[in-house]
This record gives structure tokens, C-alpha cells and sequence, in this order.
């Protein structure tokens, strides 16, 4: 049997080979494996995991989930919440709550009444 006939009969079994990690390119030996490693050294969205939670999205890294937060959901980008890392909202009404709790201090009394 040659090679070519080996990769047809796992080409006909349906064995799609070992999967990968769309960011490492780390092969796993299953879809466990892998899914430990995404859980472990990658990120997901928080809110969208609530919105969706079998819907599984995963980003490089945090500089990444963080261009997502600010282009999907409310990000405080306050020095503070920054440092902190993943303080974000779903709506702006969760947003305007928290800027006026913890950063009422630096926003106008007309910016105070809106929130």
C-alpha cells in the first residue's frame, strides 16, 4: 500500500487529521486537548459568552479581546478600569452606571445627571 492509498482510506474514514490552534498552529491530539488550550492560553469575550454560550470565539491575546470590546461593547478606558483589564458593559446604561459610581469624581454635575 502506498502513502497516496493511506491518505485516501483517512480521507475516506472522515479523519480530517489532528486539530489545530488557529493562533499557534499547535497541533492537539483531539478536540479536548485543544479546547484546554484555548481555554488556557487564549481569550474570550465574557458578554458574548452570556449572549451566546455555545458559540465558542476565541482572540490571540488580550491586546486583541480588547479591539473587540471597544468596537462591540461599552469599554471604560479610564486609567484605573485599564490597569484592570476587562472592565466592560453590555449596554450603555451598565456603562453609565459605572462611570458615574466610580468615576463620578472626574465628570461634570450635566454628565452625573445623564448617567
Amino acid at each position: 500500500s502506498s502513502l497516496s492509498d493511506a491518505n485516501n482510506e483517512m480521507g475516506a474514514s472522515g479523519f480530517k487529521g489532528h486539530p489545530q490552534c488557529q493562533f499557534c498552529r499547535i497541533r492537539f491530539y483531539g478536540d479536548g486537548e485543544l479546547y484546554a488550550h484555548m481555554q488556557q492560553s487564549h481569550f474570550t469575550c465574557h458578554i458574548c459568552q452570556r449572549i451566546n454560550p455555545n458559540k465558542f470565539i476565541y482572540y490571540k491575546d488580550y491586546p486583541e479581546l480588547e479591539r473587540h470590546f471597544i468596537d462591540s461593547h461599552y469599554y471604560c478606558e479610564e486609567a484605573c478600569c485599564l490597569e484592570k483589564k476587562f472592565i466592560v458593559f453590555q449596554t450603555e446604561v451598565e456603562f453609565k452606571r459605572h462611570m458615574a459610581q466610580e468615576h463620578g469624581s472626574n465628570m461634570t454635575k450635566a454628565q452625573r445627571r445623564e448617567a
